[in-house]
């Protein structure tokens, strides 16, 4: 019998080698092509997607603080530009449009829709309503808030601002962040289903930077433009993989966002206020059929939570449709959020849905 040749463990690798060598030549020649034929590439420069990404926003590091119940809250007493627009939070950390002095007073709670996102301090849809109703409304809104933390927040604000009437409004996408943890590396607390009730989790919210959990890996590839495109576009789940910006606890947000509501329905019981549960729309929306489909079936569920809770329900859909929002997104949308005519349109149709001033009390 012939000794083994020493060469052969050498020769067995060679196959895995020169496999490897290729599948990276072949990334590299996908990489190199793809910069050369996308305008927005360079050859020489080479940032890093991923964490050019998640850059520190400065916007929301000026205008919101953390906060332990609800991840961040605005600042209280901010005055400044926010996109080139006068942005004021009062010293309770609401949205300052000025106050009439007179009463019963209105709160009104949702998302960066309400808060009034890219639009001034008097052309909010709550400051239109104001307006229109001639007593105080308050708005509690906050960016990026989903319906658990506007719920919370609700809880937090109605005992010291004692409304008579609460208008809760939310966007098909705040029930998907009831799902979240972290969005947009800003930490939040979220609810899970326990039977037939809410457990709160991610209380207090940590202090720490879900940036620095990237990782090595993520850090090392992010430098591909061509990987960076492609899992974009794969769609939600894959974003949230690559860059980390979410972090998705469960997928029960309608449940949670039910459960919610009838959160809320106890809070109007005990604080002998009326609710009145609004949908609105983004852009998105308008756009495609699919989106409109997707958004309309989860604001008619949600809506049918409220109306099952005893709380009044409005679906601004049809108002916006009529309006003629689909031919003129320019005009009631920038920045995938309401321009004052879209606030304007909103607060009409709030106006109307809410009960007389005498009429208002808890549901029955």
């Amino acid at each position: 019998m012939t000794a083994a040749s020493p060469r052969r463990p050498a020769s067995r690798l060679r196959g895995p080698l020169v496999s490897i060598a290729t599948v990276a030549l072949c990334l590299l020649a996908a990489e190199l092509t793809g910069r050369l034929l996308s305008p927005g590439a360079s050859l020489l420069r080479w940032p890093n997607y991923i964490v050019q990404a998640t850059a520190p926003d400065p916007e929301h590091g000026r205008e919101m603080r953390h906060d332990p119940a609800l991840g961040h809250v605005p600042v209280a007493g901010f005055t400044g530009l926010s996109r080139g627009r006068p942005v004021t939070f009062d010293t309770d950390g609401l949205r300052d449009h000025g106050r009439l002095g007179r009463g019963p007073v209105v709160l009104a709670m949702g998302d960066s829709y309400t808060e009034g996102y890219r639009v001034e301090d008097d052309a909010t849809w709550p400051a239109a309503l104001q307006g229109l109703l001639t007593r105080d409304v308050r708005n509690g809104g906050v960016r990026a808030y989903g319906v658990d933390q506007s719920v919370l927040r609700a809880e937090i604000l109605v005992p010291s601002v004692k409304p008579a009437t609460l208008v809760f409004a939310f966007i098909g996408d705040d029930i998907d962040r009831t799902e979240l943890s972290v969005r947009d590396h800003v930490r939040k607390p979220w609810f899970e289903v326990a039977g037939d009730r809410l457990e709160l989790h991610g209380v207090p919210v940590p202090t720490t930077d879900s940036r620095a959990e990237i990782g090595l890996w993520r850090r090392t590839l992010g430098y591909s433009y061509v990987l960076d495109s492609v899992l974009r576009r794969l769609g939600r789940d894959s974003t949230e993989t690559w860059l980390g910006a979410s972090r998705r606890q469960h997928g029960d947000g309608e449940r949670v966002a039910c459960l919610a509501i009838a959160r809320l329905a106890t809070l109007a019981r005990t604080h002998a206020m009326s609710v009145l549960v609004v949908a609105l729309y983004d852009d998105d929306t308008w756009r495609d059929e699919a989106s409109r489909t997707h958004d309309r079936r989860r604001a008619t569920a949600l809506l049918a939570c409220a109306t099952r809770q005893g709380l009044g329900a409005l679906d601004t859909f049809d108002t916006l449709a009529a309006a003629g929002v689909p031919l003129e997104l320019g005009r009631y949308y920038i920045d995938r959020h309401f321009t004052r005519a879209g606030n304007a349109l909103v607060a009409r149709a709030i106006a109307s849905a809410l009960p007389p001033v005498e009429a208002a009390g808890p549901p029955r």
